[in-house]
C-alpha cells in the first residue's frame, strides 16, 4: 500500500477539502477517515475537525445568516 497523503485546505465552514496532489475540491464532512481522491486515485487522511474549528464555522454561519437579513 502506498503513502496516505493529507488533506490540505481543510475548511469546516465549507465543509471541504481539497486533495494535495491534483487539487481536486471535496466534500466533506467533520469526522476522520480516509478515502481515495476520484480525480487522481491518491489515498488521502482526512483529519477530524477540532472543536475549536467547529466553533468558529458555526459563529462565522451564523454571522453570514444575520448579515443577509
Amino acid at each position: 500500500m502506498g503513502d496516505i497523503k493529507e488533506t490540505i485546505k481543510n475548511n469546516a465552514y465549507l465543509n471541504s477539502c481539497d486533495c494535495p496532489v491534483c487539487g481536486k475540491h471535496i466534500p466533506r464532512g467533520y469526522e476522520e477517515r480516509t478515502f481515495f481522491c476520484e480525480r487522481c486515485g491518491t489515498h488521502l487522511h482526512q483529519r477530524a475537525f477540532t472543536g475549536k474549528e467547529v466553533e468558529v464555522a458555526i459563529f462565522d454561519k451564523e454571522m453570514d445568516e444575520y448579515e443577509d437579513n
